[in-house]
Order: C-alpha cells, then structure tokens, then sequence
C-alpha cells in the first residue's frame, strides 16, 4: 500500500520559501514524520504538516529557532522505510558533491585495499591452521650442536640415522615419529628427463602427519632399511600430469635418478610434503647403507606427534634429558650435544619474516588511520557547509538523533562504496605481492628465503579476507563519519538561518577547525612513525647492497647438474666433471669454469667438523664446526674468491695424490689464532677420514645468507671426493644468461637424460637473498609515499577552509592596513605550527615503536639520528609547500569585495 501523501499546497509554500540546497532534505524529513503521524489520523496529520510549514517558513523568515516537537513512536515498518530515506538521500547528496565523493572513495579504497591484501598475508602465514589433523601436536625435534667457539651459540642441527633411532628408543612422549629430507631428483622417461623435487621419508612419516593415501598404501617399517626393494608413492599431481590419473598405476615403475621404483601408493591431492614442493616420496632404504651407520652423517629432519595426555611443555622438558642420552651415546670431542623440540606453529615463519609481516600490516593500518583522519577532516569542513541545511531540518522537528543517523549513513554508504574499491585495489595488490615477494619452497624448508614458509601459493582474496574488509570498512564508516556527524547535528539555529553564508556559523567555524587542526596533527605525527619506518628499511636494504659477500657475482652463471649414482660411479663421473668444463671453457666468452656442491647464499651447504693434528682432542681449540665444499681448481678463480696465503688446487689434487684442505680466513683465526695454518695437518669430518695438509688461506664467503657474517668454511678438491653432483659456476665476459643454451646442449650431447637445474645468475642469487629486505623496504616506501601525500592534502584542505572562512577577517586585517606579507606568513606560520606539533609527537612515538625493527635491521640502529633528522625536515618542507597555495590566495583577498560579500 503506498503511504499518504501530504498536502500538496503546504509542500507548494515549502517549495517556495526554502533554498534549493535544502529543500529535499527538508521534505524528506516532514515527509517521514507525516507517514507517523498518519497513524493517529490522516486529518491530524495533515494539521500538523501545514503548521510545520508556517511554522519553517517563519523561522526562517525571523530567524525564530521553533520549539522542540514531542517524539513519536518508531516502528518496524517506519525504521526501515526511514533507512530507505536515509539510503537514496545519502546517495543523492554524494552525487551533488562527486568531487568530494571521488577523493573520498579513492583515499577509502587504498587504505581498506592496501590493509586486506597484506591481512592476507598474515592469515596465511600467522593465522591459519595448518592443514594437518589436529596441528597443534605435531613438533620438530632438532639436535642442538656444541658452540663452535667461546662466546657463540647453540645451533639446531639435523639428525643423523643412529642418532635419531637412539632418540627414538629413549623417548616416551611421542605416539609416532619419523624422518624427512628433501631433495631433487631426475626423472627419466622414454621421451624425456626433467628435475623434480620429492621428499625421502621413514615409514611413520604419513601416519604422524595423519594423511590418508588416495590410492594404494604408505611405506612399512622393512622399507626404512637398506636392501629393501626400492618403492615409491607419488603426489597426485605427478600421478595426474605424468600418468594421466591412471588407475592400474599401482606396481608400474618410475625411474628416478636412474634407478627403478615401483609405484605401491598415490598421495591426497594437495599434498606435497613439508617441503610443499614434493612430486614423490621415497623411503629411507634409498639412502646407502653408509649413510644409515654414520653417526656424523647429519641430514634428517624428524617430525613427531605428541602422545595424548603430553603437554608441549613436557615434551620439550624431556628432550633436554633424550639429548643427553645421544651424547652418552654418541661423545663428541667438540662439547657436549643436545636436543630439543618445537611445535610446527612456532617453525612455520622464521622470527624475522614473522616480525617484517606484522610490521608491514602496521604500517598500511597507519596508511588506514590517515586516510580516516582525511575523511574526518572532509567531513568536518563538508559539515560546516551544511549547518544551514541541518539547521533548517532541525526547526522542522527533525530531532538530532535523525539528522546524526542521516549523516551517519551518508558515511557509510562512503565507506561501503571505498571497501567495495578497495577489493578492487586489494586482488591486483595480492598479485603484486606474489610478484615481487620471495618464493618460498614449503612449509619448513630450511633453505628458503621467502615470504614465508607457508609459499606464497596459500595467500589470497578468501572467505576470511572478505569478512575482514567488511569488518574495517564497517568501522571505518563509523569512525571517520561520528564526530563529523555529532558537530553538525548540533548548530546554532538562530546563527545558521541568519548568516545564510556557505560556511555556517561562527561558532561552528570555532570548534569546527580547532578539531581540524588537531586531526592534521595526528595525521603528521602517524606520517612521521611511518615514514622512519620506511627510512630504516631503506637504509638498511642500502647496507645488504653495499656488503662485502666474499666474491663478485658480476657476469656469473650457475647451473645444477646432478649425476645419478646408478650411472657414474667416482672415476666415470670425475670424468664427466673434466669433460664437461673443458668444452664450456671453449665457448666464446667464457673466462672460467668452476664446481662446488652448493652456491654462495644458497644456504644449503653442509657442516661438519675440522681438528687439528697438533693439539689433543678435547682441548679448546682443536676442533671447530665449519662449512664443507667440495670444488674444481678453478672455483675460486670463477668466483674471484681471494687467495690469501699459500696456493689453491691444480689438477694435479687428485685421488691418488696427498690429500688437501683450503681454509677460510675466519677458520684460520678461530682454529689458528696465533699460527700461520699453512703446512699445518687437520682431519675433516666429510673428508676420507685420513689428515690433509692445509696448503692456503683464501677470504671469506657469505654462503648462508648477507645478512649474517660470513661461517667458518673448508675446501677440499672435488676430485679427492665421492661427489658427483652440484653447481657448475661460470664466468663469462658476454651476458651470462646468453650461455645457456650452449651449455645445455653440451650436456644433451654428453647424456640425454641429464637435465640441468635451477639455472641463475649470481645477480639473481644476490637478489634472492636480500629478497625480504628488500620486499619490506619496498612496501612501507610505496605505503609511506601514500601517507606523505594523503598528509599533504590533509594540511592543504584545513587551511584552504580556513582561509575560505576567514575571508572577512583576512579583508578587515588588510583594509586596516595588513601587508600581503605579514597575511602569506600567518597563514603558513599556522601549517607549520601545526606540522611541529605534529612532528614532535611523531618523533616521540617512533623512538619508542622503531624498537621492534631491530630484529630485522642490518648495521642500522632503530633510532637512527640522520633518518629521523631527514623525515623531519622532509614533513617540514612538505608543509611549507602544501601552505603555499592557501596562503598566497589569501594574501591576494580584495579587501573591499571581501568585505561587500560578507
């Protein structure tokens, strides 16, 4: 049924004797109240709109505020015919003013964007539960090894074979436990190889996990041992895209790494291991029977699930005692060796990843909070134009709470249509995340340096990001549209139908601008936090770039090439190695070829120990743990490594020849401190088990990460080794990259079914690693730059209003004989006023929240004195500039037509 109508000839005066401006808030309002009224009575409703509409008409005309009106009952039907009121008004009054709606809606939909793409990130990485059954008690179990030295501290170490079943019989708080390694493996086909990465795995490992195969079975505990047929579970991608979900898969064959293993089960879809990346999944029985006896053998990693009734806090209590069991066990003449366990929750994201993200969400819920703070300020000037509109519904009846709900919606419906643009703003941000983020490799690799450990593969745009942006838009709404809202409900009704200017009353004007002031002053100081924040960043990204990493990466190319044990035995694939450098070393615009089984800041290389020959086991100094790499003669000349003392390897450090060692500066310091190591005889954990001479001294490499100072390392010739697989360095005098096609080639025509892996500059390596900084730096300089100009605009806005305010005054001052000067610098003196108080509360609240950065800080103090010094005077200028404008117009009023306007 349509609701009555008032009558026509009183809408008619109202028509007449209002302003334009007003008018359809106006009738909106008389038009609601008569809809009550109607209730009692269309005939006293009808009396009761027309002495509102003398009643209007006069007290505009005499400026007369009219008598408060009694309330009448709100019902359902009227709340929600009045929300549909508040609705189309709040929608007809922004198309009035799209200016004003445009920059409104854009500065929403980059604070409400920019905080749901990076609360994506946390959810994934912090929030999330992770995809296990009952996650909660899974735990890591890690040997810890002796210090390397005074002063130095614990380090989590993998387990080797007898060590972890030593563990395994002494424990009592797991219900199911088992080891993990990744790795990666080449798969051979008739057609074609490719390098894939898979997982090796005991038998416990699906059953602590609590992963249900999709087909056939897991491992069983015969298959943990050597000599057992070799068997293999795929993931169900592998099975879907290299067996096209064949169903008789079961008992066919793969050939991995040249050795046949048949297919006895298919994984869940989704899951590919801890690593993340796992294509398969072999059984520990892989492994060579030498590697299952060898107690210095550290390379597994070991997943367990608590038995019920086993706290977390139990369960690490009880490791300290099974580690001392190890050692008793197992001596060391290093120290003595420990254990202990950590839940997946607290190992899924490293301390300073875990730090960078949630810092990151701070810094664009500053970037929020500034954009409300503008919102707010636009509100409050918007508010001030419309108190003779406001005033107006009030002398109508309508009461203060309808006009703050009016207002309020208006805000919302801003809010709403920003948050609807800021997922718009947040899915393409999401994508440039993944761009610009780190890869990481899994869940808990121990080699990544990415984004997180969870892989950037699990963030997006889900059902939790939706609710979040809904949740922030909501408050958002409220927040920046209640104060405005609660000063314009609350006029001077006699002043605002009087004055009839634009700007509305003086005492509006007063507070009004006061809270203005204030809002620029919180925006600067918020500015200022942020824009420190992303000075330290910067400056500490600057320090990763210009560090000394042991080597020069300029025009270096990396190459993976793996040769399977079951085709090159020690000697067939030694000969491979010499073969193959000899033909890359012939290639236009090589210089040099060289070998090592890992790169620098590839953390992935291997420890072990080193002891001298000349002091007893077990004094101080005999021994020390220390990076092992196995490399070609002309390794250090690819990489430009220095040679510091002594000589590096020939040709002629071969198998039959005495065995040699090349150490690091940092391992003749800490191992030699007061001797010249050259000539002197040490044994090396992963060497033959015999003493090499130490024949030079060569400077030290950064191989774990730029950030952290370089380790002890050992060198020893590959040819003197069992190795056969690793990283073929090339420097090149042409673009390295360029090299690539040849060099495959080169090995296609040695082995067909030897494909390279994980190819990359040195550059790109570099890069990598400096990756998080890097990532960090970046978003809080483009969030930082949003601030600087939403700031600008804040401090631009107030003082535009209030020049526009004050123009009768500015006239008044300049008839009486003001000079233009003296009305440019009290305008500006009133932003920079504003900007110094804004600063000084900045600068005390960033010597406090910078603290929290210097976990991920390189050579960079959180209360670095020249970057708080640089953001000051940058804030300081930007106020100068964002105040030029306004004040040049107000030097410019014409006294005499300012005056004659007012």
């Amino acid at each position: 049924m349509r609701p009555p109508s008032p009558p026509r000839t009183a809408t008619a005066l109202l028509r007449l004797l209002l302003p334009q401006a007003e008018l359809e808030f106006v009738l909106g309002d008389l038009q609601e109240r008569y809809v009550e009224r109607s209730a009692d009575g269309v005939a006293k409703a009808q009396m009761w709109y027309w002495m509102q509409a003398l009643r209007t008409g006069g007290a505009f005309m005499t400026t007369r505020p009219p008598t408060p009106k009694r309330k009448t009952r709100m019902t359902q039907q009227n709340f929600w015919n009045a929300l549909r009121d508040d609705l189309r008004y709040a929608f007809r009054s922004l198309r009035r003013a799209p200016g004003f709606a445009l920059i409104a809606i854009l500065t929403l939909a980059i604070g409400i964007g920019a905080n749901t793409a990076i609360f994506s990130v946390v959810n994934a990485v912090v929030l999330q539960r992770l995809p296990f059954e009952e996650p909660d008690r899974l735990m890591r179990a890690y040997l810890l090894m002796p210090p390397g030295g005074p002063g130095e501290p614990r380090m989590d170490m993998f387990w080797s074979f007898p060590k972890y079943r030593t563990m395994r019989e002494s424990q009592d708080i797991f219900e199911d436990l088992a080891t993990f390694r990744q790795g990666s493996f080449t798969l051979t086909t008739l057609d074609d190889a490719e390098r894939v990465a898979g997982e090796t795995v005991g038998s416990g490992y699906f059953d602590v996990l609590r992963i249900r195969p999709h087909m056939g079975r897991g491992f069983v505990p015969e298959e943990d041992f050597p000599g057992a047929n070799p068997v293999a579970v795929l993931s169900h991608g592998l099975w879907q895209r290299r067996r096209d979900s064949d169903p008789d898969i079961l008992g066919q064959t793969i050939r991995l790494n040249g050795v046949a293993y048949t297919i006895v089960g298919v994984t869940p879809p989704g899951f590919r291991g801890l690593s993340g990346s796992a294509e398969f999944f072999l059984p520990t029985s892989a492994y060579p029977e030498s590697n299952h006896n060898n107690p210095g053998a550290h390379n597994q990693h070991v997943i367990a699930r608590l038995m019920p009734g086993v706290s977390v806090a139990q369960a690490k209590q009880a490791m300290t005692t099974i580690g001392r069991r190890v050692h008793e066990t197992y001596p060391s003449s290093r120290g003595e060796w420990s254990a202990h366990a950590r839940t997946l929750e607290e190992v899924r994201v490293e301390p300073a990843i875990r730090t960078s993200i949630l810092l990151l969400f701070g810094a664009v819920g500053f970037v929020l909070l500034i954009a409300c703070v503008n919102l707010a300020n636009l509100l409050l000037g918007r508010a001030a134009a419309r108190e003779r509109e406001v005033a107006i519904r009030l002398s109508v009846g309508a009461d203060r709470g309808r006009v703050v709900r009016q207002l309020l919606t208006e805000s919302l419906v801003l809010a709403g249509v920003g948050g609807a643009a800021g997922l718009a703003v947040a899915v393409p941000t999401v994508g440039l995340l993944r761009g610009i983020a780190p890869q990481a490799s899994g869940y808990f690799s121990e080699d990544i340096s990415g984004l997180t450990r969870m892989g950037m593969e699990s963030i997006g745009i889900d059902a939790t990001a939706l609710i979040f942006a809904m949740v922030i838009t909501l408050i958002t709404g409220v927040v920046f549209g209640l104060v405005p809202a609660l000063h314009a409900s609350r006029p001077n009704l006699t002043t605002a139908l009087k004055e009839g200017g634009a700007g509305g009353g003086t005492a509006g004007r007063s507070l009004s601008f006061g809270t203005r002031e204030g809002l620029v002053v919180a925006e600067f100081a918020l500015a200022f936090v942020l824009l420190v924040g992303s000075g330290l960043m910067i400056k500490s990204f600057g320090q990763l770039q210009n560090t000394n990493m042991g080597f020069d990466p300029d025009n270096v190319l990396t190459v993976g090439l793996s040769l399977p044990r079951a085709q090159y035995d020690r000697e067939t694939g030694h000969q491979f190695l010499r073969s193959l450098h000899e033909q890359i070393a012939a290639l236009p615009g090589v210089e040099s070829v060289g070998y090592n089984i890992c790169t620098p800041l590839g953390s992935g290389c291997n420890g072990t120990g080193l002891a001298r020959r000349d002091q007893p086991a077990g004094d101080p100094g005999s021994s020390a743990g220390v990076e092992i790499h196995f490399v070609t003669p002309d390794y250090f000349h690819a990489l430009r490594i220095p040679l510091l003392r002594g000589r590096g390897f020939t040709e002629q450090d071969h198998a039959e020849s005495r065995g040699v060692v090349v150490v690091t500066e940092a391992a003749a310091q800490e191992i030699w401190p007061d001797d010249d190591p050259v000539g002197k005889e040490v044994r090396v954990g992963q060497g033959d088990g015999g003493f090499r001479e130490v024949v030079g001294i060569v400077g030290d490499v950064r191989y774990n990460a730029v950030d952290e100072s370089p380790f002890r390392a050992a060198y020893i010739p590959v040819y003197q080794s069992t190795r056969r697989g690793g990283f073929h360095v090339i420097r090149a005098s042409v673009d390295p990259t360029s090299l690539v096609p040849s060099v495959r080639q080169l090995v296609r025509s040695m082995d067909p079914a030897l494909p390279l892996f994980d190819i990359k500059t040195m550059e790109e390596r570099v890069g990598t690693a400096t990756s998080n900084t890097r990532f960090s730096a970046l978003l809080l300089a483009m969030y930082s730059s949003v601030a600087l100009i939403l700031a600008a605009i804040g401090i631009y806005g107030v003082l535009s209003y209030a020049v526009a305010q004050r123009t009768h005054e500015i006239g008044l001052r300049m008839a009486l004989g003001a000079e233009r000067g003296r009305i440019l610098r009290l305008v500006v003196g009133r932003a920079l006023a504003m900007a110094l108080v804004g600063l000084a509360l900045g600068v005390f609240a960033a010597w406090g929240l910078t603290r929290v950065f210097i976990t991920i800080l390189y050579e960079v103090q959180p209360n670095d004195v020249p970057t708080f010094a640089v953001v000051t005077g940058g804030l300081a200028v930007l106020a100068l500039v964002a105040s030029y404008l306004p004040a040049r117009r107000a030097s410019r009023v014409d006294p005499m037509i300012a005056l004659r306007r007012e």
